[in-house]
């Protein structure tokens, strides 16, 4: 018997997103508790955070990856096409008014 856990892939998002899952975006990083909760409860688990948290987090405006072909397909969209972070616009109202 096989676990969804068992079938890893690579996660990535943007900071605002990430925002909401507890991400330390002052520190760019997870926090240390959040982690070690983590590996308490996913004891079993090696490094149990990336079971759950995705692998990457990037900054508004950076790339994320390049697209799937199947996307690029089904819409029409460029091959050099890259997805890239994004922000909220709340947020975005914010920084522009920096």
């Amino acid at each position: 018997e096989h676990s969804i856990l068992d079938k890893r892939r690579e996660v990535r998002s943007d900071w605002h997103n990430c925002l909401k899952l507890g991400y330390d975006v002052q520190n760019l990083c997870w926090p240390d508790w959040m982690l070690s909760c983590l590996d308490k409860e996913l004891s079993s688990f090696q490094d149990a955070a990336s079971f759950v948290l995705p692998d990457k987090v990037v900054s508004p405006g950076q790339p994320i990856g390049a697209l799937h072909p199947i996307w690029i397909e089904r819409y029409g969209l460029s091959q050099d096409a890259l997805l890239v972070g994004g922000t909220t616009d709340s947020n975005a109202a914010f920084f522009l008014r920096q």
